[in-house]
């Protein structure tokens, strides 16, 4: 009697995804007024305490510096961030012609922090351990802001670039 034995190998394929934790509220703000003067109106219209950051938010190792305002609030656990997604940076480009005297050209570029929106031009973020804001309410200030073309939230899973939002 023979006994036949089918030694069939199973592979099981595991992939790896990076998770990224989106535990805070992205509201969407177009404005045409400076980052100073956004911060001001936030914290007078919605009674908060935005500052700026002595460190600007850093992208690409220093390539890249995005204006960063925030404001820890503490009796209700939250943490609130104003940050710019455009800046405008000098780039110097050394003249191809010869001359007698070497010139320098700079040009302003744009940089985006998050290039798939750059419709955007800030992001107003709400990091909460106690879920304990009414977000639709928030977005309803802003928008009674004169100076606020429009603010709307943003579902972070669907940008593309997440990680420059990730200030945690």
């Amino acid at each position: 009697m023979k006994i036949a034995i089918n030694n069939a190998v199973r592979i099981q394929k595991l992939s790896l995804e990076e998770s990224i934790s989106f535990d805070f509220e992205c509201v969407a703000i177009h404005t045409p007024i400076e980052d100073y003067q956004l911060a001001y109106l936030i914290n007078k219209n919605l009674n908060l305490r935005l500052k700026r950051t002595k460190e600007d938010l850093d992208i690409q190792n220093g390539n890249f510096k995005f204006p960063l305002f925030e404001w820890e609030d503490l009796q209700h656990q939250n943490k609130w961030y104003l940050i710019a997604n455009v800046i405008y940076q000098e780039v110097k480009e050394k003249t191809s012609q010869q001359q007698l005297f070497e010139e320098d050209m700079i040009q302003i570029e744009k940089q985006f922090l998050i290039p798939e929106l750059k419709q955007v031009d800030y992001f107003f973020q709400i990091n909460q351990l106690i879920s304990n804001c009414d977000l639709s309410s928030i977005i309803k200030t802003l928008n009674k802001i004169p100076q606020i073309v429009t603010s709307y939230e943003l579902d972070p899973k669907k940008i593309k670039h997440i990680e420059h939002l990730t200030l945690e």
